[in-house]
């Protein structure tokens, strides 16, 4: 009889079914030598297989497991962009893109306030001239008392003139951190008495800097073209916001240099037409503030 089953083969006997002596007796174990021996299985986690879990690194995490992204990489691809490594120097046509857009953006709180200091400075400055300025011209007039009044006449047009100055750094400096400041803003400036104490400070060292041989006026005013920044932005006194200018301008006197170069042919042509002024001092505050922003640490 043939055999139909596939895989089968004949017993001994001929017949396509297994003698009873081929059957398995019950409690029989098999011979010997019939299971790998010892050591041939394979090792845990060899596999995979119901309750088993795969080595750690071995399979890519599940669909629903969290990303972490910029963990392991953060510190080795990607540069530090602190502000020593990433903005300095910093480049002069972007900075004066950025001041122009930031003017622009707020011109007419600016545009107001400039035409406000323009009044109101006129208006003070006539009466002033008469009351301070009039002794000079008389013959009569105590010559003493006469000098005493200009000083003072001239002492309160500086004060004038460094409160809209400080003003407008003020101002400035909140343009530069994003914000668009209103006409009203424009009239609080912060730590007044050391800004006034400060501009009064860098214009003695400027002063006496010109009557040397005019290159120390010079050099005085430019690297001390933050102090006032220092005062406002981070409350420093006088003193040490002079050497925290003086430090700053030192460590970037090319860009700033270039900077203020730029920023002077500019105002010698805006001071061509009123309107021209009119937007070249706000701009020019602006540029200022933002360079300042960009390198001061």
């Amino acid at each position: 009889m043939t055999n139909d089953f596939p895989g089968d083969s004949p017993s001994s006997s001929g017949e396509g079914f297994p003698t009873p002596e081929d059957i398995p007796q019950p409690g029989a174990t098999p011979t010997p030598g019939g299971y790998p021996h010892q050591g041939e299985y394979p090792p845990p986690g060899g596999y995979r297989g119901e309750g088993l879990q795969p080595p750690p690194g071995s399979y890519p995490p599940a669909d629903d497991a969290p990303v972490q992204y910029g963990v392991a990489s953060s510190h080795r691809h990607f540069p530090s962009l602190r502000r020593s490594d990433a903005e300095t120097p910093f480049r002069i046509r972007q900075l004066l893109k950025l001041s122009w857009r930031r003017f622009a953006g707020n011109a007419g709180a600016w545009l107001g306030f400039v035409v406000l200091a323009i009044i109101v400075t006129g208006l003070v400055a006539f009466p002033l001239s008469l009351v301070f300025y009039a002794p000079l011209e008389s013959p009569t007039a105590n010559p003493i008392l006469a000098v005493s009044l200009a000083a003072a006449g001239t002492a309160l047009f500086v004060l004038l003139g460094i409160l809209v100055q400080s003003a407008m750094v003020s101002a400035a400096l909140a343009e530069s951190a994003g914000q668009r400041p209103s006409l009203r803003e424009f009239m609080r400036v912060p730590n007044v008495a050391q800004v006034v104490l400060t501009a009064i400070l860098v214009a003695a060292m400027t002063f006496l800097g010109t009557l040397l041989c005019i290159v120390p006026g010079l050099l005085a005013a430019f690297f001390s073209m933050f102090a006032v920044h220092f005062v406002i932005d981070r409350g420093q006194s006088a003193v040490e916001a002079i050497r925290s200018s003086w430090r700053t301008v030192g460590a970037n006197v090319g860009p700033l240099l270039i900077l203020v170069l730029v920023l002077y042919v500019v105002t010698v042509a805006g001071a061509l037409t009123i309107i021209g002024m009119l937007v070249v001092v706000p701009f020019s505050m602006i540029a200022v503030a933002q360079a300042y922003r960009t390198v001061a640490r």
